[in-house]
């Protein structure tokens, strides 16, 4: 998003010079540059110790909550339970194990693991982790949707244009309604770069940097992105 200064800026009980407002306008600029490139989430991966020294990165935090191994990461519900008890903005990601077959009990046993309700979970597509059917591919997906869905939480995408077409196929648009987070780790919070894949013409956000240790931990740093662009008038306080 952008903000665009006002005009002429006025008090009702004194006029304002020129320097007021370019003061103003210096300040809505800072905002803008804050707003812009500030993280917004973290995905977490490690044994969390410290999770005061965790918030200096984000004001959301993402702990890794299953592996591609086929099963919960032993150190998710911990993890989970400091960041809620923290009073942190919080969700999960997990990594699927098509191997493993059976996508439902995947969800389940992630879901069941997670000590809150209605949450989302950020799905990673990922190419290594899945079959050559693409087709298999996408039921295998829909089916793991399908069961968080039902339990009353909410599936989100991770991936890019190469691996979605490398697992899911760069014609399929099917899941292009859910959330996606853009896996571009070039160090560059900007979401300009983003090209339109799968049915989707903008990402929520953008995961820019890749396992970071941070606080003891591994992070992996996501930016918001402001999806289609819209202007707001930003008039600041007196």
């Amino acid at each position: 998003f952008f903000f665009q200064a006002e005009d002429g800026i006025r008090d009702v009980e004194r006029s304002r010079g020129l320097g007021d407002v370019y003061k103003r306008q210096f300040i809505c600029c800072l905002y803008f540059i804050y707003f812009i490139f500030a993280d917004s989430t973290i995905e977490i991966h490690g044994k969390i110790s410290d999770v005061e020294c965790l918030k200096q990165f984000a004001d959301s935090m993402r702990p890794r909550g299953y592996l591609g191994v086929g099963k919960v990461d032993p150190d998710y519900a911990a993890n989970y339970k400091k960041i809620k008890e923290a009073g942190i903005s919080r969700t999960g990601y997990m990594i699927p194990c098509f191997r493993c077959g059976n996508p439902s009990k995947q969800a389940d046993e992630l879901i069941k693991a997670t000590p809150d309700t209605g949450r989302k979970f950020y799905i990673h597509v990922i190419a290594g982790q899945w079959g050559d059917d693409k087709a298999a591919n996408r039921r295998f997906l829909l089916q793991l949707i399908e069961e968080i869905d039902t339990q009353g939480f909410v599936a989100a995408i991770v991936t890019n244009p190469f691996h979605w077409d490398y697992v899911m196929g760069a014609e399929c648009s099917d899941f292009s309604h859910l959330v996606l987070v853009n896996l571009d780790p070039d160090k560059d919070p900007s979401c300009d770069d983003f090209v339109p894949f799968g049915g989707w013409k903008y990402a929520t956000q953008k995961l820019y940097i890749e396992n970071q240790a941070q606080c003891g931990v591994f992070i992996h740093r996501l930016s918001s992105c402001s999806g289609p662009v819209s202007y707001t008038t930003l008039t600041l306080p007196t």
